[in-house]
């Protein structure tokens, strides 16, 4: 069966399910608009194409041939016309949630305050690319007047207003998907508020990227496991996005995590998010290692404890090691959700102190347990890729 990914391929960790399953299908990924433009490549095992390729997009999926669509992202024009074309060729579409969701208040309050982050200002990324998707566009729709109706919403009212507002005050049809595959509907909930679509679009079945998290033995090799979060900017290829911390108030919470690792024996290691893997402005002392691309699930299932922002990957380490989250923002649904179960407040990064380390183990508290993996998880059975396998089968 071919399935077509409207994906990006540059991380392994965004790759790593579909690889799992390419002996099961014939995955085809398209993300760049043109080969020239395309970003590094993990993806060893599938096909690539690009938007250039096609005139529009039924003269993709005649080509294609796919049995169903998977998107990472429903916003844009190109994802509309893929849609549109589907519901003509009887070709089911699906979302795949790939990482936590925020509280829609969240993405409102973020765009507004941090002009980076706002992926509406930097939606075209060049005259070629905006040309290019506009033609492709109104090839695909021709005169259908709802369409050209919401293009020229599109076009203009994007340019006064954050990308979240535009969604959620200009609904369109071809912008939904005929089913939404989460980890959870509760955590899902931010694209049923942004889109208004029914709750029977969800389909839940956990976070395949983290099946092989749960069932491992787990050992105790006298580490501190710090889970790092792109805070200070964000680098992709060489550009640089700053974020909202500063180089020196990172590297002074992590000379704080490592005086305590030091005073217990034992090692601090670091894995770096992806963003960070060009880095350079880490502090460095003999007691730490920083890891880029690594055996998550060795440095998760062999650390003494555990400290982690807010992240897809803090949750295995929640359900099976002694943990320490902090927070850098008020709008952390998961920090807000724990406290909700009954957790104490858990400390900001900005005014973190030492007397602030204080690990906690979830298994002495089966009520806040239970909550996190329903509203989170689903099951913890490492079986989401089975039931991800299943729906692309049927």
């Amino acid at each position: 069966m071919r399935i077509l990914l409207i994906w990006q391929y540059w991380r392994k960790d965004w790759v790593e399910v579909f690889e799992s399953l390419s002996n099961e299908f014939d995955f085809v990924f398209c993300a760049e608009v043109f080969r020239e433009n395309s970003t590094e490549n993990v993806n060893h095992f599938a096909e690539i194409i690009y938007w250039s390729q096609y005139k529009n997009a039924q003269e993709m999926l005649k080509v294609v041939k796919p049995f169903k669509i998977i998107f990472m992202g429903l916003e844009s024009l190109h994802t509309s016309s893929l849609i549109y074309a589907a519901q003509k060729f009887n070709i089911e579409t699906y979302y795949l949630q790939h990482g936590l969701y925020y509280p829609l208040k969240f993405y409102r309050r973020i765009q507004k305050t941090n002009k980076s982050l706002n992926t509406n200002k930097s939606l075209v990324k060049n005259k070629n690319h905006g040309l290019f998707m506009l033609s492709f566009y109104l090839k695909t729709f021709k005169f259908n007047i709802p369409a050209l109706k919401y293009l020229f919403r599109f076009i203009w009212l994007k340019k006064k207003m954050t990308q979240t507002e535009f969604l959620i005050r200009n609904k369109f049809k071809y912008r939904i998907a005929n089913k939404y595959i989460v980890f959870t509907k509760s955590n899902a909930n931010y694209l049923k508020q942004r889109d208004d679509f029914s709750n029977k679009r969800f389909v839940e079945i956990g976070n395949p990227s983290l099946d092989k998290y749960f069932g491992v033995n787990l050992t105790d090799k006298k580490y501190i496991l710090l889970i790092d979060n792109p805070l200070v900017e964000v680098v992709i290829g060489t550009k640089v996005e700053k974020r909202g911390f500063s180089e020196k108030k990172v590297n002074e919470f992590y000379k704080i995590i490592n005086e305590y690792a030091k005073s217990n024996n034992l090692n601090l290691f670091i894995k770096l998010h992806p963003f960070n893997y060009k880095s350079s402005f880490y502090f460095k002392d003999k007691n730490i290692r920083y890891f880029q691309s690594a055996d998550k699930v060795n440095l998760v299932s062999n650390a003494t404890k555990i400290v982690s922002f807010s992240s897809s990957l803090a949750l295995p380490a929640i359900v099976n090691k002694d943990f320490l989250l902090v927070r850098t923002n008020e709008d952390e649904v998961l920090l807000n959700d724990l406290e909700s179960y009954g957790m104490s407040r858990f400390p900001h990064l900005l005014d973190f102190k030492r007397e602030d380390i204080k690990f906690r183990k979830i298994s002495t508290m089966p009520a806040v347990r239970e909550k996190l993996i329903q509203n989170y998880l689903y099951e913890i059975d490492g079986l989401s890729t089975i039931r991800l396998k299943n729906i692309l089968s049927s």
